[in-house]
């Protein structure tokens, strides 16, 4: 997971440098941190993070030698409340400020709620396929990883166990009640669970 926060900020140094060099307070805090990653790495941390992501996709590579298809949670744990999100917000407001435009403390891991980001490092591609709700009510997703370049299996394979999903009461895919949502737009809004 490392090499990929240590390589995601490159693509984002080509599209948003120069306005983060002029302004680094008018990128999200999301994108300073990323901005300020990609500006502190050393040469030694990016080409170890290269080989990382060369063994990784090469492991991938070689998994799908013998499966179709590799299934994992699509997040490790329960969505943030809207108070959780504002607390993470304010600790990546407060390190992007206790640091300059362009320095990273690495010795400090990313923390990764979900499986995503190593999968997105190995260039497979990756369906979300909802199942059901968790246990708080909310939906439910895993996610469909596929072999490189496999997109069209990939869909083919979400294809065939959508029907068997939508027959289990458990994983069918929950709708959205639009008549609820409709009523939201007409009247007041509604206050959501932990606001």
């Amino acid at each position: 997971v490392q090499a990929f926060w240590r390589l995601r900020p490159l693509k984002f140094m080509v599209s948003m440098g120069e306005r983060y060099k002029a302004d680094p307070r008018s990128l999200t805090e999301y994108k300073r941190t990323d901005m300020r990653r990609g500006y502190a790495i050393d040469s030694e941390k990016l080409v170890k993070a290269m080989a990382d992501q060369t063994r990784a996709y090469r492991a991938m590579i070689e998994f799908f030698r013998d499966w179709d298809v590799l299934i994992t949670p699509g997040w490790a744990t329960l969505p943030l409340t809207l108070a959780e999100i504002e607390r993470r917000e304010a600790a990546m407001k407060a390190a992007n400020e206790a640091r300059g435009p362009f320095e990273h403390d690495f010795s400090v891991s990313d923390p990764s709620r979900t499986i995503n980001p190593p999968i997105t490092l190995t260039h497979h591609p990756v369906l979300t396929m909802p199942a059901g709700r968790g246990p708080t009510g909310q939906p439910f997703a895993f996610n469909l990883i596929g072999p490189y370049r496999g997109d069209a299996r990939l869909i083919a394979a979400a294809r065939a166990l959508e029907p068997i999903f939508a027959d289990d009461a458990e994983l069918a895919r929950p709708l959205p009640d639009l008549a609820r949502i409709a009523s939201w737009a007409a009247g007041p809004r509604p206050q959501l669970a932990g606001a």
